[in-house]
């Protein structure tokens, strides 16, 4: 039981090294495509924290926004995915996590729910097109 607890302990502890000595990304501001700009902004106070943002022209032609269709399940409006997945299904040039949705929770790295395709319910209003 000592033994377990100790790699616990030690597993912890070189997550936690590595997730507090990890360097903190510069500013960044570059076009992606006609229409579409990239910044990266990073913040230290009141605590370190970086943010990613997409400023989409939609006046631009051929620029449009495009939301996870329904895809309704038995225990929700739809499967849940990762962005990767949308952007791969959805054949498009970029995408974003936009929206929230439940249920949702993360007990630790390898205990969270959803998975891809868990049954999920946005929880905000979701619109396009």
């Amino acid at each position: 039981m000592c033994l377990v607890a100790g790699m616990c302990c030690v597993a912890g502890g070189g997550y936690l090294l590595w997730y507090m000595h990890r360097s903190v990304p510069g500013k960044e501001s570059r076009v992606l495509f006609k229409g579409v700009t990239y910044r990266r902004v990073v913040f230290t106070s009141p605590r370190p924290m970086v943010m990613n943002s997409l400023r989409v022209d939609l006046s631009v032609p051929g620029v449009s926004v495009l939301v996870t269709p329904p895809s309704p399940t038995a225990r929700g409006d739809m499967g849940a995915q990762t962005t990767r997945e949308f952007l791969a299904a959805s054949h498009a040039q970029v995408a974003i996590n936009g929206n929230g949705f439940s249920p949702f929770h993360v007990s630790s790295p390898l205990d969270y729910y959803p998975h891809s395709g868990d049954p999920v319910t946005p929880t905000r209003v979701a619109a396009s097109r």
